[in-house]
């Protein structure tokens, strides 16, 4: 169409001459950027060049796979769900150039194709590009760098990109191109908010569904669509406690609450996975009425298949998807309509295309929003917006129903509206107020050890030589950098470790990475202490 022709004339060239060209994509759901990616593999590979695309979720790989084989040749996939022959089978292949593109995760950005001529990174704002473990890294990030190096061009696409992509381009690092409609004209899905402070109560047990949106999900089964549910917390009850003297069953190695897996009857640690039997009685004071209370995805599942007998819903969760292949088989089987209900974690909420579904529900629209974290706002908007995107994509239309106990806030009012530039300004005006990315930089130090003394000693050390380094430098010119910490970490005991973390912030990558050098070589943490480093944290728990 219009739009896609006009992206296709900025980026044409930059594909035909060659060079480092960075561009955002930005689209909104369903406008066609896969096209515009096909398009440009085919370029790339007509002058006898290959082509790498990370996808963020390991449940948009057979998706991708599929699109590509059928106009892009060979094709190699590389990513953590496949045994390790398998793995090396494709990397073999890479390497001797016998695949046209590669697609995977983000540890496929190192792949060691020897013809890359571009690089695609669909749903570039999803933090799963971010590793968190060492070595840690952003694939985004990596890859933009080895475009750079391999002087190729590297595009960038999403419907909500994350404000340090939309910041490099405003400044003119990066070019935007735009895709406003979606492909046929079709309208964006229509977004109604349910305000669940204000649901009457229901008689018998409590129900996850409101009646708005039950009533919803019947009309579109009745009518021959198909629903998606999502629910962004998995397992069956959140947490376990007892209403006699109020304990909460907690993990054994962390700061956080069990919870309980009906399906292994087992409560588990999401962080450790540290596991137990469940508690009959409270270990406190004894009483057996102990109460199995919030909601996961699993117990969603019983609920609706209570509710919605005849029906065929099937769960996407890291429960569920644990056997290589499963992803494919129930995303292909939804596609063939075999499946009337989808629900799941956010591994359903992006990239998927599915024609027939005409209404997508958001169970509890609130659960990533109040978590001591600056990117959490951004997080709920992006999550909200692309299960949105998932509905009204054939000619049936669609609509989504969110269920939220802040339908004000402006991260979840503003997603409603599609209203992705009204977002943007608001939240680029509080990051401006706090010193927050993508106006400066930020780097985490996480201090842990088994003995909370010891660690905190260490900690308090690490801010005396941070002081005085930062004195130094002030003598010689203004040192921008803000050291907060030491303090305890959100989620103080993890893995049988506690923590103490700093926060430092500078405009200047530079000034930052000198403070740092200066500071970090020189402590030695005594035994049982470590410590960690982490440049532009995407995880602040």
């Amino acid at each position: 169409n219009g739009d896609q022709l006009g992206a296709w004339a900025t980026l044409e060239p930059a594909l035909q001459q060659g060079g480092f060209h960075a561009f955002l994509l930005h689209g909104v759901t369903g406008s066609g950027k896969t096209e515009i990616y096909l398009r440009a593999i085919e370029e790339v590979m007509r002058q006898g060049k290959e082509a790498l695309v990370m996808v963020p979720e390991i449940s948009l790989t057979p998706q991708t796979i599929q699109r590509f084989r059928g106009r892009c040749g060979e094709v190699a996939v590389l990513h953590s769900h496949l045994g390790n022959a398998e793995r090396g089978g494709h990397w073999r292949r890479v390497a001797a150039g016998q695949a046209q593109v590669i697609v995977g995760a983000r540890s496929a950005v190192f792949a060691p194709a020897k013809k890359l001529g571009l690089i695609v990174i669909d749903e570039e704002h999803e933090n799963t590009f971010k590793q968190e473990t060492t070595p840690r890294y952003h694939g985004r990030d990596v890859a933009v760098m080895r475009a750079r190096l391999e002087n190729i061009p590297i595009i960038l696409g999403s419907a909500t990109p994350s404000l340090e992509s939309w910041h490099n381009a405003q400044r003119g690092q990066y070019t935007l191109l735009t895709l406003p409609q979606r492909v046929l004209d079709r309208p964006l899905p229509q977004v109604g908010l349910i305000d669940l402070r204000h649901q009457p109560p229901r008689k018998g047990r409590p129900s996850a569904l409101s009646d708005g949106l039950e009533h919803a999900m019947r009309t579109a089964l009745k009518d021959g669509g198909q629903v998606m549910l999502l629910l962004n917390r998995r397992g069956f009850s959140t947490h376990v406690h007892c209403p006699s003297c109020g304990h909460v069953e907690s993990c054994r190695f962390c700061d956080l609450a069990l919870t309980y897996h009906k399906e292994r009857d087992i409560m588990l640690c999401h962080y450790c996975g540290y596991e137990q039997e469940p508690q009959r009685n409270c270990p406190l004071c004894g009483q057996s009425a102990v109460r199995y209370q919030g909601l996961g995805t699993e117990k969603l599942q019983v609920e609706i298949e209570e509710r919605f007998p005849g029906y065929v819903v099937r769960r996407m969760d890291s429960d569920t998807m644990r056997k290589p292949g499963s992803h494919g088989r129930v995303l292909s089987a939804f596609r063939r309509g075999l499946i009337h209900i989808l629900l799941g974690t956010q591994m359903i909420a992006k990239g998927l295309d599915f024609p027939n579904v005409t209404l997508v529900g958001v169970v509890n629209a609130d659960l990533g929003l109040h978590v001591p974290d600056f990117r959490s706002a951004e997080r709920t908007f992006q999550l909200l917006s692309q299960v949105a995107g998932r509905t009204g994509r054939g000619p049936a239309g669609g609509r989504v129903l969110v269920q939220t106990f802040t339908p004000e806030h402006p991260c979840i009012a503003l997603a409603a509206t599609h209203d992705y530039a009204g977002f943007v300004a608001a939240e680029m005006t509080h990051r401006r107020q706090h010193n927050y990315p993508p106006y400066q930089r930020l780097a985490r130090i996480i201090i842990r050890s088994r003995d909370q003394q010891a660690a905190s000693a260490f900690a308090d050390q690490l801010a005396d030589a941070f002081q005085r380094t930062l004195q130094m430098m002030a003598a010689q010119g203004p040192a921008e950098v803000r050291v907060l910490g030491p303090a305890e970490a959100p989620v103080f005991r993890l893995k049988g470790h506690y923590r103490f973390h700093f926060q430092l912030q500078s405009p200047s990558p530079g000034t930052l990475h000198q403070l740092l050098r200066a500071v970090l070589p020189a402590q030695r943490a005594p035994a049982g202490v470590e410590f960690t480093l982490d440049v532009d944290p995407f995880n602040m728990l």
